[in-house]
């Protein structure tokens, strides 16, 4: 039998039958007790017990006859055994339901998604869910053939006279024109001089 998580412990019983023990008998019973539940048995052997107890073999072999007459034959213990197949078969139940809670939660969600499925496969009218059709661009109609014009070009209008170079090469790049593009600078003249034109804002974006 497997070891068990917890051990129950009824201290009437118990303080009723180490009444006669002392502190160190007593804690050496209970190190005993533990064992046996954890091990579901004892070693009949001396040294091993006395680990078990914690004591050096003198101090065991002069107690043990105290802690020998609480135990049957051969370090058994009735009682701990019948705690223990109730403690076992109460665990066993436990987990019992818990395979068959889960196994239920499987199948439910399987029904659950073939249901699901069968319900769309009935609102398209077919065997399987259609698709969903995502949407595509066109490239065909008015744009066909044609290039794309930059995304920063502006409507035609007055080129203004700007105050200062910076201010002539915001506005020239805010038309698509790349500052360092050959023939910026020479943009910038015309455009501070008053003779930039649009073909030369067109040249400049190319």
């Amino acid at each position: 039998m497997s070891s068990l998580a917890w051990m129950p412990i009824y201290t009437g019983d118990v303080l009723a039958e180490t009444a006669g023990l002392s502190t160190e008998e007593f804690g050496t019973y209970m190190l005993l007790l533990f064992a046996y539940w954890q091990n579901g048995e004892l070693p009949n052997d001396d040294i091993r017990l006395a680990r078990i107890a914690r004591l050096d073999p003198e101090r065991w072999l002069a107690g043990r006859p105290s802690i020998e007459a609480l135990f049957g034959p051969n370090w058994s213990n009735d009682g701990l055994d019948n705690l223990r197949n109730q403690a076992a078969d109460k665990r066993e139940r436990k987990i019992a339901a818990g395979r068959k809670g889960a196994a239920s939660r499987w199948q439910n969600g399987k029904s659950n998604a073939s249901a699901n499925g069968n319900r769309i496969s009935s609102a398209n009218g077919k065997g399987n869910a259609e698709p969903i059709a995502t949407s595509t661009i066109s490239t065909s109609g008015a744009y066909e053939g044609k290039a794309p014009t930059h995304a920063h070009t502006h409507a035609r209008g007055d080129i203004p006279l700007p105050i200062n170079r910076q201010e002539a090469g915001q506005w020239l790049s805010d038309q698509g024109a790349f500052p360092g593009s050959e023939n910026f600078d020479e943009c910038v003249d015309l455009m501070m001089s008053g003779e930039l034109d649009w073909s030369h804002v067109e040249r400049l974006r190319a």
